[in-house]
C-alpha cells in the first residue's frame, strides 16, 4: 500500500507542476524498492505482482499476490485521489479532455 501510495502520490503531483517529473518518478520509485525489498520483494506495481506470480518460479503465493495486488490498488486509488485534491488537475493526453477538471483520468 505504502509504495504504490508514493509512487502514485509522486506521478499526480510531479506531472502536473514539473519539468522534473522523471527525475522524480524514478528517484521515488527507488527509494521504495530500496525500503520495501526486504518487507514485500519490491512490488509497488500490481502487474509486477502479476508476473511473477505468473512466472511459474514460485516467489510468491498467489493467496499473498492477491493481498498485495489488493493493497496496491487500494494505494494508488487513494493516493490519485489525494493528488487530484492537491493539484486540482489531472493529465490526460487529449486536450478536449483536459478542458474538464474533474473525471478526466476516469474517461480514460
Amino acid at each position: 500500500f505504502v509504495g504504490t501510495f508514493f509512487l502514485v502520490l509522486t506521478v499526480g503531483v510531479a506531472v502536473s507542476n514539473t519539468d522534473m517529473a522523471p527525475v522524480a518518478i524514478g528517484l521515488i520509485l527507488a527509494v521504495q524498492i530500496y525500503t520495501f525489498a526486504a518487507v514485500s520483494g519490491g512490488f509497488v506495481n500490481p502487474a509486477v505482482t502479476l508476473a511473477v506470480l505468473l512466472s511459474g518460479r514460485e516467489k510468491i503465493l498467489p493467496l499473498n499476490a492477491a493481498l498485495y495486488m489488493a493493497a496496491q490498488f487500494l494505494g494508488g486509488i487513494s493516493a490519485g485521489f489525494i493528488a487530484f485534491a492537491i493539484t486540482e488537475t489531472s493529465f490526460c493526453f487529449d486536450y478536449a479532455v483536459m478542458s474538464k477538471s474533474f473525471g478526466t483520468s476516469f474517461e480514460l
